[in-house]
């Protein structure tokens, strides 16, 4: 279910943190307060393009379809930044825009997410809390600032009419585009962590390496969720990885999963 229906699904299924689980009425079957916790991504930020008259945009084209990888200036994480080139931005029916987006793919913070009732229509509440650690907002201001600068280059300074966000007029400084990404920092949609893996002795750490519950005998997750941090990189095959990787465990050592 990945990282954020998976610990949403346990916790329904009374394994979670005890206090919410008795909230709305769960009966506790293990209490596990880090089912839900450790919740990381890939906060990103984009510069909206208003183009001149005559460029096209096409809402029916992959919308990514151009990445640059780099590392900023001072980060000891290699590949810490992804600029992506939109295809298109705002609505099909609006003014024709596309939009570069600056993407963190090394977060240091960490969310969580706590349910909002027993029901499988009750949608988890989610906390990204992206970039409050400053670890994280010094480098996405760094890739928002080299999207910026990116518009100002001969190639996309000819399609572009204008800035439609960040609103130039509202201030370009590094205190004013520290504000925007701590309020308006979205997901780039690669969600993971939030069961953790790790040895037992790791006191956040929810399953081992092979996917097992540590204190739920019979259990094993294999998502995106047991990922202990978000990878520099998109989730899609790591996720497959994982699966792979667990299923071959289940064929080889079939006792070691009660089987």
């Amino acid at each position: 279910a990945g990282a954020l229906l998976s610990p949403t699904l346990l916790m329904r299924s009374g394994l979670g943190p005890a206090p919410m689980l008795t909230q709305f009425g769960i009966k506790v079957v293990e209490d596990e307060p880090n089912i839900g916790q450790n919740l990381c991504d890939h906060p990103a930020l984009a510069v909206a393009c208003q183009v001149k008259p005559g460029v096209i945009i096409d809402h029916d084209a992959p919308i990514i379809q151009t990445i640059l990888r780099y590392t900023t200036d001072g980060a000891t994480d290699r590949n810490n930044m992804q600029l992506e080139q939109l295809s298109y931005a705002g609505k099909p029916n609006g003014p024709p825009m596309f939009a570069i987006a600056a993407c963190l793919e090394y977060q240091y913070g960490r969310g969580h997410l706590a349910l909002t009732g027993a029901k499988s229509q009750d949608r988890p509440s989610i906390h990204n809390r992206f970039c409050e650690d400053d670890r994280d907002l010094l480098p996405l201001l760094a890739g928002l600032k080299d999207a910026l600068r990116l518009t100002e280059q001969p190639a996309l300074r000819a399609m572009i009419d204008g800035i439609a966000f960040p609103d130039p007029k509202r201030g370009a400084s590094d205190e004013d585009l520290k504000g925007l990404i701590r309020r308006f920092a979205g997901s780039g949609y690669h969600p993971c962590g939030t069961i953790k893996m790790g040895p037992r002795e790791d006191g956040g750490s929810v399953v081992n390496a092979s996917g097992q519950m540590h204190r739920c005998e019979g259990l094993v997750v294999a998502d995106a969720s047991i990922m202990p941090h978000v990878p520099r990189a998109n989730t899609n095959l790591t996720t497959i990885m994982i699966g792979e990787k667990i299923s071959q465990d289940i064929q080889r050592h079939p006792a070691h999963f009660g089987l």
